[in-house]
């Protein structure tokens, strides 16, 4: 088999001069000298194959990505004793012959499917010696995984639900501190790439994208436990704690967020958290066009990765004349999205907003008998009231509705929607966490929230 590859760097000539006088099966057909030029000769589909010899260290996980999406492999020649952060690059020593730099080429081109077949699980892995045969990486790549299924990771559950404010971060902000207060190690996530507002909701005032700084950091290989507790809010919630990753700030700053990235950043958070709740926006639309550029950020890939990386999805619906039909439509949506993708994740579908003067006298009963039939086959979880007093009187303070009215209508309906989610998740019971989180001092909590910023604004 032949393998035509393009050499980056190389200024000496040693490696092209060295792999053309061998005259074998790997021959090199462009000479570059940067990762654009590298990047778009690749995508021409001429080769099978990148030698980096020099700027590897400039390389991203979204360009390893495409690269990988476009069937080439990628070798590194680098210093004795360096390692990259990416194991999906092939490492070729710089002290290495000639024969065996060509025949690390093969042996990276060898095990590209593998890599392709393993997908996110490649990221996890430590950088493979050099000199390993195909074989031997297998077998342990077939041992980390089984170890990687035998702990005990944090679930993830998706926020989704159709456009028009059905309630999609007011059901994440409350699951996650009634998550808390039951003893689990919470992590709340803002992917909502149109417009985040758990900051807001719950009185967080620095206006920065902590999940963009994580996503950039992940997509250099750079994301490891220290930044994640370095960039992560924490506020006290109850005689618990509750950590928050804040979204962005500007819905033009949606390209920060790629789905790559985002993807390593939520496998990093299962292995630090019990449960990992994620508000999502509405749009799953998928950029065909954009899609063709294994490059190009696609602009709902917050929303996607999130739900296509949840083991349940949480769909929220407005109970009234225009959300119940909404949600059906999106339903349909979410469905079509995963049968492309072949994935085939559980979903709960719960209503929120819940009155009389919306859908008629008896809510519940007309939005059952309208969803028998028009709606899915999924059937409906749960409901919850509208209290506009209550979630606003929370809203304004900076807390949950658990905080602030914890015994209101809509606090034990949103007890109930826990209860359901905790079964379906197969949540631990809560355990005696003792000075882990029951006893906080003001060391462990590094954001006190305030008043929210309208109420901040009358009271000046």
């Amino acid at each position: 088999m032949q393998i035509p590859i393009i050499v980056v760097g190389d200024t000496s000539g040693r490696y092209i001069l060295g792999i053309e006088s061998q005259r074998g099966n790997i021959s090199v057909v462009r000479h570059v000298h940067d990762l654009g030029e590298m990047l778009g000769t690749a995508q021409s589909g001429i080769a099978r194959a990148i030698l980096l010899v020099t700027q590897y260290e400039d390389l991203t996980q979204s360009m390893l990505a495409a690269l990988y999406e476009l069937d080439v492999a990628v070798c590194a020649v680098i210093d004795p004793g360096s390692n990259l952060p990416f194991s999906e690059i092939y490492t070729i020593d710089a002290l290495a012959d000639i024969p065996d730099v060509l025949q690390g080429v093969r042996s990276a081109v060898d095990r590209l499917e593998d890599y392709s077949d393993s997908h996110g699980g490649v990221y996890d892995r430590q950088p493979s010696n050099s000199t390993s045969e195909v074989e031997s990486h297998e077998a342990e790549l077939n041992q980390a995984v089984s170890e990687k299924t035998e702990e005990r990771l944090g679930k993830v559950l998706a926020i989704w639900g159709a456009q028009g404010a059905p309630g999609r971060t007011t059901f994440a902000v409350n699951l996650s501190g009634l998550a808390a207060n039951a003893g689990h190690k919470v992590c709340l996530v803002d992917a909502d790439t149109y417009g985040a507002s758990v900051g807001a909701v719950l009185g967080l005032t620095d206006d920065y994208s902590s999940l963009a700084q994580m996503c950039h950091f992940a997509d250099r290989g750079n994301l490891d436990s220290q930044k994640i507790d370095e960039l992560v809010s924490t506020i006290q919630h109850k005689s618990h704690q509750l950590d928050i990753i804040s979204g962005i700030n500007r819905p033009d700053r949606w390209t920060e967020i790629r789905g790559k990235a985002l993807s390593r950043v939520i496998n990093m958070l299962r292995e630090k958290y019990d449960v990992i709740i994620i508000d999502t926006s509405f749009c799953i639309e998928q950029d065909e066009a954009a899609a063709f550029d294994g490059l190009a950020p696609l602009r709902n890939d917050g929303s996607l990765t999130s739900i296509l990386e949840a083991d349940h999805i949480l769909v929220v619906g407005a109970a009234d004349v225009v959300g119940v039909p909404r949600t059906v439509k999106a339903l349909d949506s979410l469905k079509n999205l995963l049968s492309d993708t072949m994935i085939d994740i559980p979903r709960s579908v719960f209503f929120n907003k819940v009155r009389a003067d919306a859908v008629g006298a008896n809510p519940t009963v007309a939005i059952e008998h309208a969803w028998e039939r028009f709606g899915p086959s999924e059937k409906i979880e749960g409901y919850v009231s509208e209290d506009r007093a209550t979630t606003d009187k929370a809203c304004l303070s900076g807390k949950t509705i658990m905080e602030a009215a914890p015994k209101s209508k809509v606090g034990l309906e949103f007890e109930s929607v826990f209860t359901h989610i905790s079964a379906v998740l197969a949540l631990r019971p809560a355990e005696d966490l003792s000075d882990d989180a029951s006893n906080l001092s003001s060391d462990n909590v590094r954001y006190k929230r305030k008043l929210g910023p309208l109420a901040r604004l009358w009271g000046r």
